[in-house]
């Protein structure tokens, strides 16, 4: 056995709770010092199924593009029911095809794209269903808008339902879906129940959905096995769950400003700190983002958008280019810790 498909078989068998890590751990290094090579050593990757994985995400997520653009397109002059027949049923091949490639010897990559794309189409799916059931609506009755607010929150459930119970077992990528939609659904609830007289969830809305997506990057990082996903369903967990957090909080700092900006300097601040004691390299790169956003706000701010606010940005990116080069030619090995 080479030593990617024992990496592979260890976490395998991690996820299923057959080893500890301490155990695979162990195996890890006794199997390097039988080939003679250190366990930290690079692992070796065929060129060719590298290049293979890409194809694989980067086809399915073409094809997902190409079938939302077929709703939008051909299928907008159908009829409601059709839509939603075709819609439903897309979705069903994708699962459908979900399993089938998790079958595959080399079907991995495949499986992972499908998952998220499924995820996402259970999305569409259940907005065309509550079209159908006329909860999109909008004509100013409170009713109307309530059963409008309720679609949105309940597409976001559906989403995070499927998104989850994929990445627990065939599709890591799923995870970005499921959390995102997961901090979606928590900005809905508020729109429904703690502001019925705004056109969108609001500065309250905004900053739960920064709450939930902090706190849900938060098991993931540091208990991923209490929501069953493993360490690949964790990184896309980080990524949909910051993401979420981050647009949130920058929507409300532009428009609301005032005290919002300021929190913007908190969030970048209080990942900093997280990324290096979890060490983990997408909380840095969301603490990295927000800290630009955090700039680049208070600069246009302060020059109402004029030359010298474009100016900062681009001294403060150099400045941060050089700094991740210096990092890179080890400079920083004695302060900054390894990052996973």
């Amino acid at each position: 056995m080479n030593r990617r498909d024992l990496d592979r078989a260890l976490s395998r068998w991690r996820d299923h709770d057959l080893l500890s890590e301490e155990q695979a751990h162990a195996i890890a290094v006794f199997e390097a010092a039988e080939r003679g090579e250190s366990e930290d050593a690079p692992r070796e990757e065929r060129p060719g199924l590298a290049a293979g994985s890409m194809l694989a995400y980067a086809g399915v997520l073409v094809a997902l593009g190409a079938v939302l653009g077929l709703y939008v397109t051909v299928l907008s002059e159908a009829s409601p029911s059709v839509q939603l027949g075709i819609s439903w049923l897309i979705v069903a091949v994708g699962l459908g095809l979900t399993f089938g490639a998790s079958r595959l010897p080399a079907g991995a990559a495949m499986t992972d794209a499908l998952g998220f794309a499924t995820a996402v189409l259970v999305g569409w799916a259940a907005m065309q269903t509550f079209d159908v059931a006329g909860w999109l609506d909008d004509r100013n009755v409170d009713e109307d808008v309530r059963q409008m607010r309720m679609a949105w929150m309940l597409t976001g459930v559906a989403v995070a339902a499927v998104g989850w119970l994929l990445a627990r077992r065939f599709s890591p990528m799923a995870a970005l879906a499921a959390s995102a939609a997961t901090v979606w659904t928590a900005a809905a609830a508020i729109w429904i129940f703690a502001a019925p007289e705004r056109e969108g969830p609001g500065t309250v809305g905004g900053q739960v959905a920064v709450i939930v997506g902090f706190g849900l990057a938060l098991i993931g990082a540091i208990a991923p096995k209490v929501i069953g996903i493993d360490e690949r369903a964790r990184t896309w967990l980080l990524v949909g769950a910051l993401g979420g957090a981050n647009i949130a909080g920058f929507i409300i700092a532009v428009g609301d400003g005032g005290v919002f900006e300021g929190l913007l300097l908190a969030y970048a601040l209080g990942l900093g700190v997280a990324a290096l004691g979890l060490r983990s390299r997408v909380i840095l790169v969301f603490a990295a983002i927000t800290l630009y956003e955090y700039v680049g706000v208070v600069v246009f701010r302060t020059f109402d958008g004029a030359v010298a606010a474009i100016i900062i940005l681009a001294l403060v990116g150099l400045g941060t280019a050089i700094g991740g080069t210096l990092v890179q030619r080890g400079l920083a090995d004695r302060f900054v810790p390894h990052f996973r």
